[in-house]
């Protein structure tokens, strides 16, 4: 049986694509209780604001979920009503694969217990190059979206204009206003990389960028029509 709910939102958040910033945004503006985060390890393994969830039923007043999930597991476990508005935010796929790497080795040089410490080193590797090749690490964006069109989503933002997209996203939804804030973005000046890592990185990641390249050419008709 399906989860019920009242869910009007599902913001499905791909990682290090400014999903907390976007987050604390529609808290803003739909109100703090009513927004939670999802996270949907597996069908057996559903998380709500961190905690194990198992019921059949969400809480009345939840009206959004965003979270990292794939597409498919949140149609195939929840029971989403048709008017259900799909969002998402896209970012380059070598921008976001460095971006993930370095906020993992930021995390890592944080103080915490020796086996948090452990865990998140063996997914970051010894190294960049490491790190890409690792096959969980390899087209997270294809993974998120599994199951899904493009057509599927009410709203896909780019987020290299987050500013320009969060206006377009307003629009979407039929508001008068929204206010921006920026939240946990990856801290310190990165080394340069060069074109080997790049291609590297791309090579690794042909689907992402596949998916990327796509949204590109279906945004700017959107930006011009």
């Amino acid at each position: 049986m399906k989860i019920k709910n009242n869910i009007e939102i599902v913001s499905l958040h791909i990682p290090k694509t400014a999903g907390t910033s976007f987050r604390t945004i529609l808290k803003d503006k739909i109100g703090d209780s009513r927004v939670v985060r999802l996270d949907i390890h597996n069908k057996n393994d559903i998380r709500l604001n961190e905690k194990a969830f198992t019921k059949d039923k969400l809480r009345n007043k939840i009206k959004v979920v965003h979270g990292h999930f794939k597409f498919a597991d949140i149609k195939e476990l929840f029971d989403l009503d048709p008017s259900v508005k799909y969002v998402t935010w896209l970012r380059d796929p070598v921008d976001r694969v460095l971006s993930h790497y370095y906020y993992l080795m930021k995390m890592a040089a944080i103080k915490m217990g020796e086996q948090a410490k452990d865990e998140i080193l063996s997914k970051v590797g010894k190294s960049l190059e490491e790190y890409v090749v690792h096959d969980q690490n390899r087209n997270e964006i294809s993974h998120f979206l599994e199951g899904s069109s493009f057509d599927d989503f009410d709203f896909i933002g780019i987020q290299k204009d987050f500013e320009n997209e969060l206006n377009r996203f307003r629009k979407v939804m039929g508001w008068s206003n929204i206010e921006n804030q920026r939240h946990n973005v990856t801290g310190s000046k990165k080394p340069a990389i060069d074109k080997k890592t790049v291609e590297l990185i791309k090579s690794y990641n042909e689907k992402d960028v596949e998916i990327y390249e796509e949204a590109l050419k279906r945004h700017q008709k959107i930006v011009n029509s």
